[in-house]
């Protein structure tokens, strides 16, 4: 009787209204042919051999195309497991690019996104080293900037400050960075 539907759609059919809207209104994947090729290339990033220059990439699109839903699907595929010791593993590190591109704010920004506590006036070097034990510790594989386009907001001394700093991150923790941004 319903076999013009999907699947996943079969069991929603005699729920109650609301219960469908809800359904309706939630977060769902719709793949296609050009996301499947970058969840691809993100996979064989993340898999890629430690090498003393990791590749990392840049992924660019215009408002609304997409990035996040797909860096989002990423993740998800690549959700925190846990050892048998309880210790999770965490092989994907998706995280926002710090409003001004300043070593301190980056660092700050690693460790909010892997719930650490920290104190926001610690000095660089002290959260650079707290962010690359949890990192290590954390067993990540690669580490995505999204709306990375903001480092365009400040003046190329900035800039090239920033990039050394994820050079120096990628090269020495041996970890791949996407940016993501417009």
């Amino acid at each position: 009787m319903f076999e013009h539907l999907d699947e996943s759609v079969i069991p929603i059919i005699g729920q109650s209204m609301e219960q469908k809207l809800e359904w309706v209104r939630s977060d769902f994947w719709v793949g296609y042919t050009r996301a499947d090729e970058i969840l691809g290339y993100l996979d064989d990033l993340m898999h890629y051999p430690k090498s003393i220059r990791m590749p990392c990439a840049l992924l660019v699109g215009e408002p609304g195309n997409g990035k996040s839903t797909i860096v989002e699907e990423f993740s998800s595929r690549h959700e925190v497991t846990f050892k048998e010791t309880g210790e999770p593993i965490m092989p994907v590190l998706v995280m926002d690019m710090p409003s001004r591109p300043k070593d301190s704010e980056f660092y700050s920004q690693i460790l909010f996104a892997l719930k650490v506590a920290h104190k926001t006036s610690d000095g660089v070097e002290s959260k650079k080293d707290q962010a690359h034990r949890m990192l290590l510790a954390l067993q990540t594989r690669i580490v995505i900037l999204d709306e990375f386009h903001d480092i365009l907001h400040c003046t190329s001394r900035e800039q090239r400050a920033f990039l050394s700093v994820l050079k120096k991150l990628t090269n020495l923790l041996k970890i791949p960075v996407v940016g993501v941004g417009t």
